[in-house]
């Protein structure tokens, strides 16, 4: 049997600490994706999963250690090591890991992104259009 991993995605939801200080993931939604070769994992396909899933870009990717809550579980899913040791888990939790996307806040600045339109007066110069100078071409057509 080959080794598989199943990946849960928690997307689109926020890390909300509580205040008794447990972290909860807030309002996101689930993608499922089942038996992923671990022979051929790597961490930039996994965290760019969310691309997949319809998201332009993320603040930061964790993944859950198994068995721990969310405050004192999450890692940043970052380098090889980090992703063999996320394999690791996985195979003692039935080959399951649970990874959440946390998107950053995009706000537009409208005077960097959009600078003010200046307004030029017509020109004053007139245009000089040139004719086309109109080309014959003599063609000969040999008779049988």
């Amino acid at each position: 049997m080959e080794d598989v991993i199943t990946f849960v995605y928690h997307h689109e939801g926020t890390l909300v600490t509580n205040d008794d200080g447990e972290v909860v993931y807030e309002l996101g939604g689930i993608t499922k994706q089942p038996n992923e070769e671990v022979d051929t994992l790597d961490v930039f396909a996994i965290r760019n999963f969310h691309k997949v899933i319809g998201y332009y870009q993320i603040a930061e990717c964790h993944w859950l250690v198994p068995g721990r809550p969310l405050n004192q579980g999450l890692r940043v899913l970052d380098t090889d090591d980090e992703l063999m040791e996320m394999c690791f888990f996985a195979e003692r939790n039935g080959r399951r890991i649970h990874i959440y996307y946390e998107h950053g806040v995009s706000v537009l600045n409208p005077v960097e992104e959009c600078p003010q339109l200046i307004e030029f007066p017509p020109s004053t110069v007139p245009v000089q259009v040139e004719t086309p100078i109109p080309v014959t071409v003599e063609v000969e057509f040999e008779s049988d």
